[in-house]
């Protein structure tokens, strides 16, 4: 048996002149040899023994008792293992760090390998759910002293001696995917350069492995997508030596993608390459060097989440439309961007996405150039550091802009910007609390508008802008509690205006603006406790559905304006609750069903106009503790003809209403008997309080008629049973 040499047989010679090395002259934990102590039925494997080996070697077997799973013999020369299910099991799990060489028939591979517990086995090591097509001729695992040259004679011996191929061809798609125990390669004597398929990444061979570094090695051979997802969430991976003749490799997609223990990266040669899609995802990079990007059209996501302050100012594609999007994403640690020219970029969702230490961004002047740019939603989102932003970037062909600076929290203004081109500004300055002033010049081509301005809270003053082709304005403007004035125009193509000024508490009047094209105003103008006057704004005359439910809700109200047309109501659930309104004007409410609480809690209101509420289903607390409240008209419910009513239709209606008068009593139930509209199923009271100082309400009749009514009414007149 030979123990190092070549040709010369058994006579020692040393390792430094690399002739071929006898493994077990090495004193391995373990050595299986394909042509050895296989044990076979009809040329399937069921068990195979070791080559008896030194002092080291550690007592283990493999076996495989299911037929369908045993790679065969065929040859006598090696274990040939399917690609598909085949697999040899330890009798015991080996758990024994060393290096650990295979001898294919498509390459001699050798890796550093920790203790973690393998009890199962393909032609390459640990079985980790990834099946090759492979004959193994032999494996051994050596003690981790072993030096390089040593590991190299090994396989030489393996090929030359057991009849493996020393240098992989074709693909080497899913190698050792999965394999958490291989640390370092030992690819010394190995030529990758005839590594290459078209139908897969050739190399996409690592991914999610135990690798804690890699050694440089030839990409020759190497073309398209053959380095894509190459070393894909090596988590481990620390130290990565940049790989020689790469010119072929026009795809770097995900190949260092979640590689989160690497903090630097070699330069090589990217000059060919197109798509850096994902390349350095979730590194832990804290600079990053000038690489050739002049060929790519794709960075999506390319430096997502890395750790460098600064980046370089890189010469990107002249000639092709490039994909930004997500490209620098949450790189918190940068705090300043180059003016670089991107002029080709049209894509820029989430490229400065959570960069929460950007403090600045380049103007055009210093040669930042975006204007080819169309999509720039969420581009600037969270970046909360941002105190400015330029005045001279052309975003003019930009028409997304959905969320594009929202959470900017310490932007404090925002420049005259052309961004008519813009049809989705949902919520693009959502919660830029600090921003006082909002110059834009041009949004009249937006369509979404949702949340567009929420929360603003430093704005004093909205523009005088035209958003006149806007449909959606739900949460425009809420919460944006300092802003005094609202001059916008041209609201009329609006369809939702749900809590669109919510919370301004200190707009103190707003405008009569044309809302026709409106079917949702609920929360509108709720909680807008500066807010004394409201315009005769123009509402729906034809709307099917016109939402009103607690649209002025706890505003400052004093007055309501009685030419204002919403007739076309169909909900006023608490609408003017809580207010400070004295004489509420005689509305036409014709079509709503829902008055609870519309009108309740007004302790200023002294009178209420005889509103026309012929469908009303529901008056639960209407007039609830108007204290003030002494007259109630006559006539109000004699049309009163709804569908059916609904349960406590009138519960506490008039409850605390302490200024009613004896006559306005009679008012009420007179016109509720002239109706004859009978209770519901359940809470069939109609509860009212007054001043008893006016007299007795004179009710025997009506009460009489309601009482008779199937189902019958029960009246309650400060808490006295009619």
């Amino acid at each position: 048996m030979l123990k190092q040499g070549n040709s010369l047989g058994s006579r020692s010679i040393p390792p430094a002149f690399n002739w071929i090395v006898d493994p077990l002259v090495l004193n391995p934990f373990l050595y299986y040899d394909g042509s050895e102590n296989v044990t076979t039925a009809g040329g399937a494997v069921s068990a195979w023994a070791q080559v008896t080996a030194g002092t080291n070697q550690l007592s283990r077997t493999f076996a495989q008792g299911t037929a369908s799973l045993q790679p065969d013999n065929a040859t006598e020369k090696s274990v040939d293992f399917d690609g598909t299910d085949d697999k040899l099991a330890f009798d015991v799990a080996v758990a024994q760090a060393g290096v650990l060489i295979v001898g294919t028939s498509n390459g001699c591979f050798a890796f550093e390998v920790n203790s973690q517990s393998v009890d199962e086995i393909t032609a390459l090591g640990w079985e980790t759910g990834y099946f090759i097509d492979l004959d193994l001729f032999a494996m051994v695992l050596l003690p981790a002293t072993v030096t390089d040259r040593e590991i190299a004679g090994v396989i030489q011996y393996f090929v030359d001696v057991k009849g493996a191929t020393r240098n992989p061809t074709g693909s080497l798609y899913n190698y050792w995917r999965n394999r958490t125990d291989i640390l370092i390669p030992k690819f010394d004597a190995i030529d990758f350069s005839g590594v290459s398929d078209v139908s897969t990444s050739a190399m996409n061979c690592f991914g999610q492995s135990g690798l804690i570094s890699f050694p440089s090695i030839s990409w020759a051979g190497l073309s398209g997508w053959d380095v894509g997802y190459m070393f894909y969430y090596c988590t481990d991976l620390a130290s990565f030596e940049a790989p020689t003749d790469t010119s072929g490799v026009t795809v770097l997609v995900s190949t260092f993608a979640g590689c989160s223990s690497l903090t630097s990266m070699p330069v090589f040669d990217t000059s060919n390459v197109t798509n850096f899609g994902s390349c350095w995802f979730n590194c832990s990079l804290t600079s990053f060097p000038e690489f050739d990007v002049s060929s790519g059209t794709n960075f999506d996501h390319t430096w997502y989440n890395n750790n460098f302050t600064a980046f370089p100012n890189l010469t990107y594609n002249d000639s092709s439309a490039i994909v930004f999007s997500n490209a620098w994403n949450s790189c918190s640690s940068l705090t300043s961007f180059p003016a670089s020219d991107l002029s080709k970029g049209t894509n820029f969702y989430r490229s400065w996405y959570n960069c929460t230490g950007l403090t600045s961004f380049p103007s055009a002047a210093e040669g930042l150039d975006v204007s080819n740019g169309t999509t720039f939603w969420e581009a600037w989102y969270h970046c909360t550091a941002l105190t400015s932003f330029p005045s001279d970037v052309d975003l003019s062909g930009g028409t997304n802009f959905k969320n594009a600076w929202n959470d900017c929290t310490a932007l404090t203004s925002f420049p005259a910007l052309d961004l008519s081109a813009g049809t989705n500004f949902f919520a693009a300055w959502y919660e830029c609390q600090s921003m006082t002033s909002f110059l834009a010049t041009d949004l009249s081509g937006g369509l979404d508008f949702y949340a567009a301005w929420y929360d603003c809270r430093a704005l004093t003053s909205f523009p005088a802008l035209a958003l006149s082709s806007g449909t959606n304005f739900g949460y425009a403007w809420y919460g944006c509690t300092a802003m005094t004035s609202f001059l916008a125009t041209g609201l009329d193509s609006g369809t939702s205006f749900i809590f669109a000024w919510n919370g301004c508490s200190a707009l103190t009047s707003f405008p009569a603006l044309d809302l026709s094209s409106g079917n949702d105003f609920e929360n509108a103008w709720q909680g807008c406790t500066a807010m004394t006057e409201f315009g005769s704004c123009t509402f729906s005359d034809d709307a099917v559905v016109l939402d009103f439910q607690y649209a002025w809700q706890s505003s400052g109200l004093t007055s309501f304006p009685s030419d204002v047309d919403l007739s076309r109501g169909t909900g006023f659930l608490a609408a003017w609750h809580s207010t400070e309104i004295v004489n509420f004007p005689a509305l036409d409410l014709s079509n709503s069903t829902k008055f609870e609480y519309a009108f309740a809690e007004n302790s200023d209101m002294t009178s209420w106009g005889a509103c026309t509420m012929t469908l009303g289903r529901k008056f639960r607390r209407a007039w609830f503790q108007n204290r003030s409240l002494a007259t109630f008209p006559s006539g109000v419910f004699d049309s009163w003809s709804p569908a059916s009513v609904d349960d406590k239709c009138f519960e506490e209606a008039w409850t605390d209403c302490d200024s009613l008068t004896a006559t306005s009593v009679e008012n009420i139930l007179n016109s509720l008997a002239t109706a004859g509209v009978a209770a519901p199923s359940s809470g069939v009271d109609i509860t009212i309080d007054y001043d008893a100082g006016t007299g007795t309400p004179s009710v025997a009749s009506a009460v009489s008629t309601l009482k008779g009514l199937s189902p019958a009414w029960t009246i309650t007149l400060n808490g006295v049973a009619q």
